[in-house]
């Protein structure tokens, strides 16, 4: 390990008055010396991905490789649109997400699956400016406005009532209420929006959602964004378990 990861590799205390704290869920986003830090980091990042891949799956496997490779705590910011913000001319995207740092103080969002960035880290009022249409996407904060745990509703699918019944990770789009886009910013365990409902939920009181109160990777999860993540020359160099150090499902059922 170098002397520029030996830096970056440090224990991450939380502190509630420092950059990158998220208060409701008493995580520290990792805050790093410079941009060039940022940078070194978003160059591990596999732009080896299938152009049609789930943003949440490449989210996942870039934030896992930055935890299990360099020890750093990434946040995930989920940027949610409205009719009157969209990222792509069909209007289908409900929602992006990406891995976000703290560069002196500011967030700086990697998210290296899009070439309008230039394989660059970029700042989150540029990024959200690209993709919501906007500057100044609301913050959600749903612990402390109930109006906005309403609004997560459409982090599950129109035929779920809430996470608990909900098979997939999709969302739907969210209407216009304050701004003309939304943004919740998580540690970096959160793979979908419906994952960050069920978490605010039991922020809320509702103990029967404590399954989402995520502390670490789980291991599945990863397995699973890395397999729909990435592309066949990616699978060529690399089988995904062995990549992830995760043993592969028949050599666990061997042990049983």
């Amino acid at each position: 390990m170098n002397l520029l990861f030996a830096l970056l590799s440090l224990t991450v205390s939380a502190h509630a008055d420092q950059a990158g704290f998220l208060k409701d869920f008493n995580y520290q986003v990792t805050e790093l010396k410079d941009m060039g830090q940022a940078q070194a980091l978003e160059n591990l990042m596999t732009t080896d991905t299938r152009q049609m891949s789930i943003c949440a799956n490449r989210a996942h496997l870039w934030a896992n490789d930055l935890a299990r490779l360099r020890n750093i705590q990434t946040g995930k910011v989920f940027i949610h649109f409205t009719a009157k913000g969209e990222a792509n001319e069909n209007g289908d995207w409900a929602y992006h997400v990406a891995p976000y740092v703290i560069v002196k103080g500011e967030e700086i969002v990697l998210d290296p699956g899009f070439g309008v960035f230039g394989g660059k880290p970029v700042k989150l009022s540029a990024w959200t400016k690209y993709f919501g249409k906007s500057e100044n996407c609301v913050v959600l904060n749903p612990t402390e406005n109930a109006s906005h745990l309403v609004l997560e509703k459409n982090d599950i699918g129109s035929d779920d009532v809430t996470p608990l019944s909900s098979r997939y990770g999709t969302a739907r789009q969210y209407p216009s209420t304050e701004g003309i886009c939304y943004i919740r910013k998580t540690p970096m365990y959160y793979q979908f929006p419906v994952d960050v409902y069920g978490v605010d939920l039991l922020h809320s009181g509702k103990s029967e959602f404590s399954a989402y109160d995520m502390k670490a990777f789980d291991e599945d999860s990863v397995l699973m964004a890395c397999k729909q993540a990435t592309s066949i020359s990616f699978k060529m160099k690399h089988d995904c378990a062995s990549y992830l150090g995760i043993k592969k499902e028949k050599d666990k059922k061997k042990k049983r």
